[in-house]
């Protein structure tokens, strides 16, 4: 890539790059080791930062894609079920909807976009801040509250159509 003088670097994040794990989404006996991992996370999208700043004399773009819970996920039935309720469009990932932001980052319409970070979580990172603490309209298996009304369900998600996409045919990028 630096002798082509173009080029474009997507590393691969996670919603924890940003993000700290929440505990009560967990089963109780559920074994995890989220520290290690938000550390490890949060470390790619510092190098991604740090990278972009070195390759931009070079043409390079250097830029992370963070995928949040997906339906690869190795999750119990219960912890899985409360993440699906931390995403306002009401369904985990599936590897595929990350085809759009690798277009994006990979195509000349990106070529001005460097050292950035592209969550790609069905709008979980949006509502973090009011999806547990305190707020009375969610409920996840073993917490108080109430289940989001169908009202809010339905703003949420036509909401969240209409954000931007790219396609992979506007950039003839293979998938």
């Amino acid at each position: 890539m630096i002798p082509k003088k173009r080029g474009a670097i997507i590393t691969v994040g996670s919603l924890h790059v940003t993000l700290g794990s929440e505990p009560r989404l967990y089963a109780p006996d559920f074994k995890r080791s989220t520290q290690s991992f938000d550390a490890a996370k949060g470390a790619i999208l510092n190098l991604t930062r740090a990278l972009a700043c070195e390759f931009a004399q070079h043409d390079i773009t250097v830029n992370c894609i963070s995928p949040g819970a997906d339906t690869q996920t190795h999750l119990d039935a219960v912890t899985r079920e409360n993440f699906r309720n931390m995403v306002p469009l009401g369904r985990l990932g599936v590897p595929t909807d990350l085809n759009g932001a690798v277009a994006l980052f990979a195509c000349a319409g990106g070529r001005s976009i460097t050292g950035q970070n592209l969550t790609v979580d069905g709008g979980w990172s949006a509502s973090w801040s009011c999806s547990i603490a305190g707020h009375p309209k969610k409920k996840f298996r073993g917490l108080s509250g109430q289940r989001p009304t169908q009202a809010s369900l339905r703003f949420l998600r036509r909401t969240a159509r209409l954000s931007p996409s790219v396609s992979a045919q506007s950039c003839n990028v293979p998938f």
